[in-house]
């Protein structure tokens, strides 16, 4: 007598098949897991707007998409005084790259590597780093205030990682105040340009605060598989 076994992720198609079997999961790219999901819309349009879209669908380039919500993009908009149009107008490329490569890591970075790099700095395809920190239950939060809500959403090239909020690099933060200010005054800093001493990059949400002290240590345990 054969004994059945069956797995349902989220989204997936699947099969009940004998124990000693395993089903072919219908997975997708980065870029075409996210266009999937309707929380994902926002960060979407950024990635095309970007000219990013062939780096997240390239299946030889494996990545880790830290991948904020809608939610969570209209909270950082809101906090900057920003609307979608201002940030997604024209000769704001450069601008919007640098921040989404921010939320891109080089390989495929699962949940537990992320874990075993609590209390430690990882580095992003812009060249900055972020603060990883881990709470007792296992609750990853990244430069103090941007959690991970869902894990380890495995694509063909690389996995994505959902997030409360939006990671901002200290470099690109006079820049966004330049916006602010009105047409013309924005001028894109290079990665790690311009950044005053002590100047840390942030997540933005309502009322964001640290809640630890900065630190410099990048760990050995943060691995790429």
């Amino acid at each position: 007598m054969l004994s059945y076994s069956a797995c349902v992720p989220m989204n997936f198609t699947y099969t009940i098949c004998p124990s000693n079997q395993t089903f072919t999961t219908n997975k997708a790219s980065l870029l075409a897991k996210l266009s999937q999901r309707s929380e994902y819309s926002t960060l979407v349009a950024a990635v095309k707007f970007a000219g990013l879209e062939s780096a997240l669908a390239d299946p030889k380039a494996e990545r880790t998409v830290l991948a904020p919500t809608n939610r969570a993009f209209e909270r950082a908009l809101a906090q900057l005084g920003l609307t979608a149009e201002q940030l997604l107008s024209d000769g704001k490329q450069e601008l919007v790259k640098q921040i989404l490569l921010y939320h891109v890591l080089k390989g495929e970075v699962r949940s537990s590597a992320v874990r075993a790099a609590a209390d430690s700095e990882v580095p992003t395809l812009e060249g900055e780093n972020i603060k990883v920190n881990v709470s007792p239950l296992g609750v990853i939060e990244l430069n103090d205030g941007a959690y991970v809500r869902r894990t380890d959403i495995d694509t063909t090239n690389g996995v994505i990682h959902s997030l409360s909020a939006v990671l901002l690099p200290a470099a690109l933060q006079r820049g966004l105040e330049q916006l602010r200010a009105g047409p013309g005054a924005l001028r894109t800093p290079h990665p790690g340009a311009g950044k005053p001493p002590g100047a840390a990059s942030r997540s933005l949400r309502p009322n964001a605060r640290s809640s630890a002290p900065a630190r410099s240590k990048t760990r050995a345990s943060w691995r790429a598989r």
